[in-house]
């Protein structure tokens, strides 16, 4: 299984392309002040089709996501810090908080 850190920062909105598994990903990553502390979210889209594969869908530290989907991949969001606590505020992301893309 590889695995692969993508190159997040605290920006409210990325968009990036990468390739899992032998499939090119479109990545959304988007975060959303409300409510307090805030939440991030991705979409997913097959870079070659446009086909949607993932809308909003809410990312958290210490869970595998989207592991029970049938991609070839899933994420795991890590808090660097130990402490396993999910990114509070806009600013965690990319520094305290990395996402790991993990081939299946």
């Amino acid at each position: 299984m590889a695995t692969y850190k993508l190159p997040i920062s605290s920006d409210p909105r990325q968009r990036m392309t990468f390739n899992a598994g032998g499939m090119n990903v479109s990545l959304t990553m988007y975060y959303n002040p409300i409510p307090d502390g805030g939440q991030w979210f991705i979409d997913l889209a097959d870079a070659e089709s446009d086909e949607v594969l993932v809308s909003g869908y809410a990312i958290v530290c210490g869970a595998p996501i989207l592991k029970r989907m049938t991609l070839p991949f899933y994420f795991r969001l890590i808090d660097t810090s130990g402490l396993n606590l999910n990114p509070y505020g806009g600013n965690d992301m990319g520094s305290r908080c990395e996402l790991h893309v993990i081939e299946k």
